[in-house]
C-alpha cells in the first residue's frame, strides 16, 4: 500500500508531537492510511485508538498492581483488594485486547496481501513476541490518540 504525503505529514508531526517515541511507524502509517478509504474506516480509526489508549492505561494499573502487591507482602486486607482489583482490570484488559485485534483485522482486511501477512506475524499470532510487539503497537496508537486529542480531530 502506497503511504500518501498526507498521512505521512500526520506521522511526522505525531513523531514530534510524542517526542520521537513511536516505535512502530510504518504500520501506524499503514493503518492511519487504511482509515482514510471512508467514513465507517475513519470511525473504525477513531474506536481503534481510543481502545489502544485505553489498553495503554490498563496495562499501567497492571504493572502498578503487580509492584504494588511484591511491596505490601505483609498486609493480607491490602493484598486482597489488589488481588480483587486485579482480576477485574485483567478481565478488561483481555476484553479490550480482542476488541483492538477485531479493529486491527478490519483494517487488514483493507490493505494488500503482503502488508497484511507482515502486520499478522509481528502483531496478532499467538507468540509472546507478538504480544510485546502488539503492546508497543498500543503505546504507539495511544499517542496517536493524545495527537488527535490535541488536534481536535
Amino acid at each position: 500500500m502506497n503511504i500518501s504525503q498526507k498521512t505521512k505529514d500526520i506521522i511526522f508531526d505525531i513523531i514530534e508531537f510524542s517526542g520521537n517515541k513511536l516505535k512502530n511507524t510504518n504500520d501506524v502509517s499503514l493503518l492511519l492510511e487504511a482509515s482514510a478509504k471512508d467514513d465507517m474506516s475513519r470511525q473504525s480509526f477513531k474506536d481503534l485508538i481510543f481502545t489502544a489508549k485505553y489498553l495503554n492505561g490498563l496495562g499501567k494499573i497492571m504493572m502498578n498492581s503487580v509492584v504494588g502487591n511484591n511491596n505490601n507482602k505483609d498486609n493480607k486486607e491490602n493484598k486482597a483488594v489488589i488481588g480483587n482489583s486485579a482480576d477485574k482490570i485483567r478481565d478488561e484488559y483481555k476484553k479490550n485486547i480482542e476488541h483492538l485485534t477485531t479493529r486491527l483485522n478490519y483494517f487488514l482486511s483493507l490493505v494488500d496481501e503482503n502488508n497484511k501477512n507482515a502486520f499478522t506475524n509481528r502483531y496478532l499470532n499467538m507468540t509472546r513476541t507478538a504480544m510485546v510487539n502488539l503492546t508497543s503497537l498500543i503505546y504507539d496508537l495511544s499517542w496517536v490518540k493524545k495527537y488527535f486529542n490535541e488536534k481536535g480531530m
